[in-house]
């Protein structure tokens, strides 16, 4: 696995309708943290006395960490741009993909996680204790999952090393100056090696009898089929090169058109054929690969990785059981609420919803005014309106906004190249030397249906993932850390909150904005049901798309197939949103009249990224706080 998990959007998303994540487990096959730290930790009082002053050798502590850590995933490094305007101080490596890295990196976390521990607490300000608590979190987590190191797909549509190598390329490194061009080159000569490197870890894994389902294989090859098809010249990687480097004044035309020629050589001779090696061994375990049986379940070890996964993604120690049922609940609940808004426009009533719900569809299909043409103008003006309705929601959003970012967000078209690969829409964080502004992205293979754009703008920038992700890069006085940490919960919770908080402002003035905004609630829901039913429940990919059909209205094929590859982070959605409205209802409850949105909103998003325990303290301290003032 990866050390980034929202790292590199471009090809996510993240899924995302939406994005993702910015730090990943990749655990590694060593013994558990060591048991005397884990029970000093347990002993330790939650909320000691606190200094009102920071400990300035645990302040240091977090900035090495981080320094440290990031010397290990250069990749990620490239991402975040802390090195300002000089040139990236590793940007001609690629980070290490080999199971002997992961160990060492794993060794590295253990030892920093003892040492953190060994910090007084009670010499430790508010804000450092919440930063240890995070931190702590944070690694402790990655280290519960070394025993599951081998239990991943490291080749997969969605996040795959095929995939995210390339958007390292063409979305994350910068060339501001010849070193970074040569850099670009360099690290083009490197992708045999890290190729070789996940194909190593691949046979470990079919030794084991882990492998991919034939679903993901088809789509990998698919792809990378595709990428290696074309002519060195108009590969995205070359492309990329070129349109950087022409930014560029201080290096001349002669000088890089004699690099554009090396990057298309590196294309050639190196890239290529590590793709071909990479191909070849897919379609070797092709064969092998299992057709029905698609959770991890069927694993040495599935029921306790799928386990972890959960609690990774979630933040929480629900069990699989009970995100399930909470999944059932929630989708009664919304399809109660749609057809309701179905019999306001005449759609007969059903028993089985999806008939309905595709019934709706079939009677808004030809609307002229809820479809872009499928041409150029047409797309142009889709990234338009996606523009101007996050505008629109930035000036009808500040009555309840104290904290917002400065940092501009952009709307752009996912590149061709990657619309096969990329979810519906994603966004990407700012980067934080300020040369990238907040990116939301949105992929127009498919033309939106204009009802339910609203919804994924709300989500994707603002107040969504915009708000929540900028607003965190942008935080002062703080640890780099919290900058740049994510949990999936507490982010895309916040994601799909937005999208409701935007319902309960009367952002959606119609009923087909109002039924596509539910819609996509249910379909969140649904995530949960399917999710679990896969890889806890021995769902086929059948069975899965059977009930997607039947309660969402869609087979939801793509998707699924994105939760068979992608165990438990389909879940963090709608766990996440739950919370943070059990957590403003708690606080309204509590304050009264002294309640405030903004305050609410404050708490989510000035302290950063967390594990929704974390979040919960921090709310019920400013409750007790001001239940006394």
């Amino acid at each position: 696995m990866n050390t980034r998990e929202l790292v590199i959007l471009v090809v996510s998303a993240l899924l995302i309708v939406g994005a993702w994540v910015l730090l990943k487990p990749h655990p590694a096959d060593q013994p558990k943290p060591n048991p005397s730290a884990q029970q000093v930790q347990k002993e330790t009082p939650s909320t000691p006395q606190s200094t009102t002053t920071d400990n300035p050798e645990l302040s240091q502590f977090f900035e090495n960490f981080l320094a440290e850590y990031l010397k290990r995933d250069p990749e990620w490094s490239s991402d975040l741009r802390l090195f300002g305007n000089v040139p990236d101080p590793t940007g001609d490596q690629l980070t290490d993909a080999s199971l002997q890295g992961q160990k060492k990196t794993d060794e590295f976390l253990r030892e920093k996680l003892q040492q953190l521990r060994s910090f007084d607490r009670s010499k430790q300000s508010e804000k450092q204790l919440l930063t240890t608590d995070i931190l702590d979190w944070y690694i402790d987590d990655i280290l519960r999952g070394e025993e599951f190191m081998l239990d991943d797909y490291p080749v997969n549509q969605v996040f795959g090393v095929q995939n995210t190598l390339i958007s390292l390329m063409t979305d994350l490194h910068a060339i501001n100056n010849s070193l970074d061009a040569v850099n670009y080159i360099k690290r083009l000569s490197k992708f045999g090696t890290k190729i070789d490197q996940v194909i190593d870890g691949l046979k470990v894994r079919e030794e084991k009898g882990i492998l991919p389902p034939k679903v993901i294989v088809d789509k990998v090859l698919g792809s990378m089929k595709g990428f290696a098809a074309l002519e060195s010249e108009k590969n995205p990687l070359y492309l990329s090169f070129v349109n950087k480097a022409e930014r560029v004044s201080a290096i001349s035309k002669e000088k890089k058109d004699e690099m554009a020629k090396l990057v298309s050589k590196e294309i050639k001779d190196t890239v290529y054929p590590a793709y071909q090696k990479l191909i070849a061994y897919i379609e070797n375990i092709a064969p092998k690969a299992p057709t029905n049986e698609v959770g991890v379940w069927r694993f040495p070890n599935g029921d306790a990785y799928y386990a972890y996964m959960l609690r990774h993604h979630t933040t929480t120690d629900l069990t699989p059981e009970e995100v399930h049922q909470l999944g059932l609940k929630e989708v009664a609940r919304i399809q109660g609420e749609i057809r309701k808004l179905f019999a306001g426009l005449g759609i007969e009533n059903k028993e089985i919803f999806g008939e309905m719900q595709r019934a709706y569809w079939a009677s808004t299909q030809d609307k002229a005014e809820f479809q872009y043409p499928n041409t150029e103008e047409g797309k142009k003006q889709a990234l338009a309106d996606y523009l101007k309705i996050v505008e629109e929601a930035q000036k009808n959003i500040k009555d309840v906004f104290d904290v917002t970012p400065k940092t501009p967000i952009n709307v752009k078209a996912v590149p061709e190249f990657q619309e096969a690969s990329s979810p519906g829409a994603f966004y990407q964080p700012p980067a934080l030397d300020g040369s990238r502004p907040g990116i939301f992205y949105v992929n127009l293979a498919n033309l939106p249906n204009k009802p339910s754009m609203q919804t994924l703008a709300y989500h994707e920038g603002v107040p969504g993932h915009h708000f929540q992700l900028a607003t965190q890069r942008e935080m002062q006085g703080i640890p780099t850390f919290l900058k740049v940490v994510g949990f999936n919960a507490h982010l895309e919770g916040w994601g799909l909150y937005a999208e409701k908080l935007a319902r309960e402002l009367g952002f959606y003035k119609d009923p087909y904005s109002k039924i596509a905004n539910l819609w996509s609630e249910l379909f969140r829901a649904a995530r949960l049901v399917l999710d679990t039913g896969i890889h806890y429940k021995h769902w086929t990919r059948d069975q899965a798309m059977a009930y997607a059909w039947n309660n969402v209205g869609t087979r939801l094929t793509g998707e699924i197939d994105r939760y068979i590859a992608w165990p438990g982070q389909a879940c963090s959605y709608k766990v996440g949103e739950l919370k943070i409205l059990e957590l403003r209802d708690k606080m309204k409850k509590a304050l009264g009249d002294k309640f405030t949105l903004k305050a609410f909103h404050n708490l989510i998003l000035e302290n950063g990224s967390m594990p929704l325990s974390l979040l919960e303290k921090i709310v019920d301290r400013y409750i007790t706080t001001a239940q006394t003032h």
